[in-house]
């Protein structure tokens, strides 16, 4: 498995695969009463239903909350002692309570790329230029700088 797409597709190939069985009660092919069944199921609307689910963050004095065990950096929080926290299966919103989105980007399990915060990195180096050396991010510039 390299990702949840190759997932779907192994699981789809395995369970079409297996509807060409018997069924253990009614001994008629699985695929059979599948295609009848077929005809009396309903559409899924067009519309998509949001589901997410809503907590409250608290920010530590590195700017970051706790999120699924793992803690994640979030811009300009440190403004914040509270912040809304709105969770998908797949993404997470940071929102202030002014409204304003702080963060939208993957839960750390699903082990995707983030984009720095750059700009505000670079505003706090400037104000403070000893503290790059004892800096998290300075690993993440190019050698030469």
């Amino acid at each position: 498995m390299t990702s949840f797409e190759d997932l779907t597709v192994q699981l789809e190939k395995q369970l079409i695969e297996d509807r060409n069985r018997l069924h253990y009660e009614k001994n008629v092919l699985i695929n059979e009463l599948w295609e009848h069944e077929k005809k009396y199921l309903l559409q899924l609307p067009k519309v998509e239903y949001p589901v997410f689910k809503e907590e409250m963050g608290k920010v530590n004095k590195y700017n970051e909350i706790t999120l699924d065990q793992v803690l994640v950096h979030v811009p300009r929080a440190s403004n914040y002692s509270l912040l809304h926290v709105q969770l998908t299966w797949n993404s997470v919103k940071v929102i202030s309570p002014d409204g304003e989105i702080l963060l939208d980007d993957y839960r750390p399990y699903m082990k995707k790329r983030k984009a720095l915060p750059w700009i505000s990195i670079f505003k706090t180096w400037i104000n403070k230029p000893r503290s790059v050396a004892y800096s998290g991010y300075k690993d993440y510039l190019p050698g030469r700088v």
